[in-house]
């Protein structure tokens, strides 16, 4: 049955803020305060792997009281369970000493050669590619060249060279996800670290040899903040979403600018969206690359928009916790979906989707990406794995359920 909703509504925590908050405060000198961290395995799995790394964290509710040391035993084993940020980031501070630290996962395919030569080149020995990976350090300043099709790599050696004593000039080859990239830029602004920038995707990092201790609000996710947007467009609703800040650095705010590009509009003022639908939509030509994390959920828009909608340059979606273009290929045709895949993205024809029983892959954008498409579709929609929205959202289902239920107490009031 397609969802009918109205009401407000408040996004989760941003993860990437949250998992560099704590990784940051972990490696800084002096007791550190994060507020309004996301409750999620990932932040977990990057607490426990701090913890390993020599802090001090203690969590009460959504706040956390960290006092950074680096300071790890001879040999360790890190679990960075499914994700990829925790896998390589940790890999990169563990480098920071002499320690050997083993990182194991959950078996998601995520590529470590990138970041696992780089570390090499800074003086570090390693073995593996794919979880478990192994580590040594110590690593020093120095010129290093790194493949940037997936922006975690070259975040993980810049957090590192914030660490270090001395000039560290990273070379970024095949520099893609650059909005991920300048959000790690941003927060070495925050904490003051100094580094360069010049036009051939070179960046040299002047690390003091320590990071200072901050406070920290974590601001909502604004990589969620395209479900119930697109939610709210595909179906009869009236919704309000709060504490809304366009002007934080994260990059996946640019999926408002694609769907007005559709021909979405929305209100904003004061940190407050606000969306009413359902919205005539028409396909584009979207490239994907500064917004790899929104494919999911735009495959759904492309069934629904008139014409043709295609999603390129996105191959390294493909390397995330799932393959989001097979995935999304897949689980859509069971609904009835007119799609094409191609080897960097998708091909949606406007399509009459129908209620049917698909599959997660494991992967919360899947799951949240399917359920918007559910909610908008007619019959009875079946998401095995969906407990995987965990990891980002999972309210999802929840906040969804009471905005239906607002709207159909406000619809009874015949208002």
């Amino acid at each position: 049955m397609v969802a009918s909703m109205k009401g407000p509504l408040k996004l989760p925590p941003s993860k990437s803020h949250t998992l560099r908050a704590i990784l940051f405060a972990s490696l800084a000198r002096g007791r550190s305060t994060i507020e309004n961290i996301l409750q999620s395995p990932d932040t977990d799995a990057m607490i426990a792997a701090c913890r390993s790394l020599g802090a001090t964290i203690v969590v009460q509710g959504t706040t956390a009281e960290i006092v950074g040391r680096i300071n790890p035993p001879p040999e360790v084993t890190v679990d960075a369970g499914n994700s990829g940020i925790v896998l390589r980031f940790m890999a990169a501070a563990f480098a920071l000493t002499d320690s050997q630290v083993t990182i194991v996962g959950d078996g998601s395919k995520r590529s470590c050669k990138a970041l696992l030569d780089a570390l090499q080149q800074m003086g570090a020995r390693s073995t593996g590619d794919y979880a478990p990976i192994c580590v040594q350090g110590p690593i020093v300043p120095c010129d290093v060249v790194i493949d940037g099709e997936d922006s975690q790599p070259v975040s993980s050696i810049m957090i590192a060279a914030a660490c270090l004593k001395g000039t560290t000039n990273i070379t970024v080859k095949n520099l893609g996800e650059r909005p991920w990239l300048n959000l790690t830029l941003d927060w070495l602004k925050k904490l003051g670290v100094k580094y360069h920038e010049n036009d051939q995707n070179c960046y040299s990092v002047e690390g003091q040899g320590y990071i200072a201790p901050f406070h920290y609000r974590v601001p909502a996710d604004l990589s969620s903040l395209a479900f119930p947007v697109v939610l709210a467009l595909l179906t009869e609703s009236d919704i309000t979403i709060e504490d809304i800040d366009l002007n934080d650095a994260q990059g996946d705010k640019i999926i408002l600018d694609i769907l007005g590009q559709m021909g979405a509009k929305f209100i904003y003022e004061d940190s407050i969206l606000h969306i009413r639908g359902p919205q005539k939509l028409h396909g584009c030509a979207i490239d994907v690359n500064d917004c790899i994390d929104a494919l999911p959920i735009l495959a759904v828009v492309g069934c629904f928009a008139e014409g043709s909608t295609h999603l390129y340059n996105g191959m390294v979606a493909r390397k995330k916790e799932s393959d989001r273009i097979m995935a999304m290929k897949l689980e859509l045709t069971k609904m009835g979906a007119k799609i094409i895949e191609h080897a960097d993205g998708l091909t949606i024809e406007q399509s009459e989707l129908r209620a049917a029983s698909v599959f997660a892959h494991k992967d919360h954008r899947v799951a949240l990406a399917l359920a918007v498409a559910g909610y908008a579709s007619v019959g009875r929609h079946t998401i095995t794995g969906a407990e995987c929205v965990e990891k980002t959202y999972k309210n999802f289902f929840l906040d969804v359920e009471r905005l239906k239920e607002n709207y159909a107490q406000t619809y009874s009031c015949g208002l």
